[in-house]
């Protein structure tokens, strides 16, 4: 399933990490397990592309397909990951893409309907207030 696949690729990339194993054979391997489910939810491909980034066998085409792939389901975020992804959204130079700010502030426009307290808010909009991704409505 795919929340046994985002265990354990997870798991693997910290003890990897932390005992400093090369992963490059694993990075491949979870790449092409991880691209190839498109149904995955987004907040579980954040989570893996947070424990694989920044690993040594983790290329920047991984990492963009990745950010991608989580960019067309921004809406199954919760605030705490919505906080992560938009630093390595800009890390990746994804924001740059043509209507990338512009979807990001609908979706946190709608979001920001929804929390109920201003931490939430805080939380989830600095990252875009930081790197000037909140766009003008037109």
């Amino acid at each position: 399933s795919d929340e046994q696949l985002a265990r354990t690729i997870y798991g693997y990339s910290k003890l990897a990490a932390k005992r400093g194993l090369d992963a490059k054979r694993f990075v491949d391997f979870a790449a092409t397990e991880v691209a190839e489910r498109t149904k995955m939810e987004g907040w579980r491909k954040l989570r893996i592309l947070r424990a694989v980034a920044p690993m040594s066998g983790a290329s920047t085409d991984f990492k963009r397909l990745m950010a991608s792939q989580i960019l067309s389901d921004l809406d199954g975020l919760d605030a705490e990951s919505w906080r992560a992804f938009v630093p390595l959204l800009v890390e990746l130079n994804i924001h740059k893409r043509a209507g990338v700010s512009k979807s990001l502030g609908k979706v946190y426009t709608r979001k920001a309907f929804l929390y109920k307290t201003p931490d939430l808010l805080l939380r989830s909009g600095l990252p875009m207030l930081l790197h000037d991704l909140f766009t003008t409505p037109q």
